[in-house]
């Protein structure tokens, strides 16, 4: 990031060699992405990370393939969680967290379900948070809307705009290639202004891209992506 220009890191789901995200073995790793005020992706991989990830659960038993692809999204919950309610953003607040190729439609249940477990249980426990799970949310992470999830209306009345990303999918086979920007700009009940925040302004911001005016001339100035901004 510091001498060949890259803007962030990603790493596979999760917990790593069977350590949570809580554990102090990634107390070096946050320390250093606080300073670097870098985004961190974290992505699907293949093969679970843990005994109970559905990657491993699921793996070569009979029918279970397609159970397999619905519920192997599980990560980025349980991600999540630990990241906030473990306290890891609380300690590395220049840190900033994007869950990728998960959907965005199991969101609003997660952060109602964080904030309410930490109003009854959070006197009980051993650190102190100074915000609720889901501020933490809004200040650091991001999640990413596929081209064709029209469930991201239900996303943004709860939550917002502020945190959402796109992602074709591409080269997937469930991918609506070559047509997902279309795709997504088809979608029932989002707005001209939420569609631009989650196609180009959201992901400019995350990784610190200059962002052009509204309606800039393409190649009217020197703003990375100023021509995809104003096609």
């Amino acid at each position: 990031m510091t001498e060949l220009g890259a803007v962030g890191v990603a790493m596979f789901q999760g917990a790593t060699n069977g350590h949570l995200l809580t554990e102090e073995v990634f107390t070096p790793l946050w320390q250093e992405l606080n300073r670097l005020r870098s985004p961190l992706g974290f992505h699907i991989g293949t093969g679970g990370r843990l005994r109970d990830d559905p990657g491993t659960r699921y793996r070569d038993r009979r029918r279970a393939d397609l159970v397999r692809n619905t519920v192997a999204q599980s990560w980025a919950p349980t991600t999540l969680a630990e990241l906030i309610m473990g306290g890891v953003l609380e300690e590395y607040p220049e840190l900033r967290i994007a869950i990728m190729e998960s959907n965005v439609a199991w969101l609003p249940w997660l952060l109602w379900r964080m904030d309410e477990k930490w109003e009854r249980y959070g006197p009980d426990q051993d650190f102190t948070l100074s915000l609720k799970p889901s501020e933490y949310f809004r200040r650091q992470c991001y999640t990413v809307v596929d081209a064709d999830e029209g469930v991201v209306r239900h996303v943004i009345e709860y939550i917002g705009d502020d945190n959402l990303l796109f992602s074709t999918d591409y080269p997937h086979h469930d991918s609506p290639f070559p047509d997902g920007v279309n795709t997504f700009l088809a979608l029932p009940g989002l707005s001209d202004a939420s569609k631009r925040k989650i196609l180009w302004d959201n992901g400019a911001r995350l990784y610190e891209l200059p962002t052009p005016a509204l309606g800039a001339p393409a190649g009217g100035g020197d703003s990375v992506g100023s021509d995809a901004a104003a096609r």
